[in-house]
């Protein structure tokens, strides 16, 4: 088992991970889905797992789960934010970030990542945007 992202609850009671599955057979390996696992921490036991539903896929080292500052949210930041219920796992809404408002414009990544120090209600990293033309190109398109 591979954990792609994990989260810890803000009361340290449950640990959320995005975890994939991997089986040696004789002439390849066999990847699994990805699946949400809750793990209890003070009991040592799974609460509950729930497969990845929504589409795409999320890639390795591109997933980061946080939970709200209440514990009551998960937020799953890959092609878009998935908002989910931490207690349920079930996805209450999504913010779209693969498109823009300008038609030059690529979609956003996340970029490089470092919330140790910021204040658990807020949420801090850099976010990456590719043009999709170059400057001197889109200047001649628009004059």
């Amino acid at each position: 088992m591979r954990a792609l992202a994990f989260a810890v609850d803000p009361q340290h009671r449950i640990m959320t991970l995005v975890t994939r599955t991997t089986t040696k057979l004789v002439d390849r390996f066999e990847i699994g889905a990805p699946t949400f696992i809750q793990y209890d921490l003070r009991d040592h036991t799974v609460i509950r797992t729930l497969l990845w539903s929504t589409d795409p896929e999320p890639a390795y080292f591109s997933l980061v789960i946080r939970y709200s500052p209440d514990g009551k949210l998960l937020y799953v930041f890959s092609d878009e934010v998935l908002i989910l219920d931490a207690t349920s796992l079930q996805q209450l809404g999504h913010w779209d970030l693969a498109l823009s408002n300008e038609p030059a414009l690529g979609r956003f990544d996340l970029g490089s990542l470092d919330d140790t120090n910021d204040d658990p209600a807020w949420f801090s990293a850099l976010f990456t945007l590719k043009d999709r033309c170059s400057i001197g190109r889109c200047w001649l398109l628009a004059g």
